[in-house]
């Protein structure tokens, strides 16, 4: 047990113990901060989940005819139509009712296999239906005609099934824009089928489950918690330190530079 600290070591154990304190509190901060970013997100779609209802205001202006009494979700000004290169196709998402995708990662754009692009244009999503705009035309998808809607959990698209199932298609979206689509799509479907509450329903389980999952603070050290193999990384940092930036003697008090040999005292050999 070390009684007295070599000059020059005085304080290693406190260096230790600010070091690593230091770095699981800057660990702990950012973990606290993107949870937080993460439960605001998860709070503002439980509100809207409950109480938006569309806005007729919103159909102002789209070159589309709406029925009467329509009302306008989500208008999405760039995305592209995909379809499915058959009806089977492994590794697709599959369709669902209702089910909210509440993912914390960042989508992908890139398809997945069997899938292509073939236009271009906007989306307007409404309480009767999914409205595709693009160059070649109108693809319309409408709830009372869907069986399900499959979120992909890697990539941003999304693909629509029918009660045919003739054909499967959808949409790609930018990744920014894939979360409020996805959004507003499951809320509209749910209000056609009847399902709103079981949509507010799964969004509380999620909050309550990220909950649980806030992270911790750190549990902090101690100077007396230092182990003996610290004073080695101390002096190692302190000789790498000494061989980079070597004292200058020059500008030590008492002392002077001299070039070449010293001289020998007067009267020496």
């Amino acid at each position: 047990m070390w009684k007295t600290q070599p000059i020059g070591l005085r304080g290693w154990r406190e260096r230790w113990a600010d070091r690593n304190n230091e770095q699981y509190q800057r660990a702990y901060d950012a973990a606290l901060g993107a949870w937080q970013q993460r439960d605001t997100k998860l709070r503002r779609l439980r509100a809207a989940a409950s109480e938006f209802r569309g806005s007729a205001d919103a159909a102002v202006g789209l070159s589309l005819e709406f029925f009467p009494g329509e009302v306008v979700y989500t208008v999405l000004p760039a995305a592209e139509l995909i379809e499915a290169e058959g009806r089977h196709i492994a590794g697709l998402p599959r369709p669902e009712r209702a089910v909210l995708a509440t993912p914390d990662t960042t989508l992908s754009p890139v398809l997945a296999d069997g899938l292509h692009v073939v236009d271009a244009g906007m989306v307007v999503v409404t309480d009767r239906a999914v409205v595709f705009l693009g160059h070649d035309g109108v693809r319309e998808w409408m709830y009372a005609r869907l069986s399900g809607v499959a979120h992909d959990r890697r990539a941003s698209f999304t693909l629509m099934h029918t009660v045919d199932e003739k054909s499967i298609s959808g949409l790609l979206l930018p990744p920014a824009a894939a979360d409020g689509f996805r959004f507003h799509v499951t809320l509209a479907f749910a209000d056609d089928i009847g399902e709103r509450p079981a949509v507010v329903a799964q969004l509380d389980q999620v909050i309550a489950a990220h909950e649980h999952a806030r992270p911790s603070p750190p549990v902090m050290v101690t100077s007396d918690q230092a182990p003996l193999t610290a004073i080695v990384t101390m002096l190692s940092l302190a000789m790498v330190v000494r061989r980079v930036h070597p004292p200058n003697l020059a500008s030590e008090p008492g002392v002077t530079a001299r070039a070449g040999r010293r001289r020998a005292p007067a009267g020496g050999q």
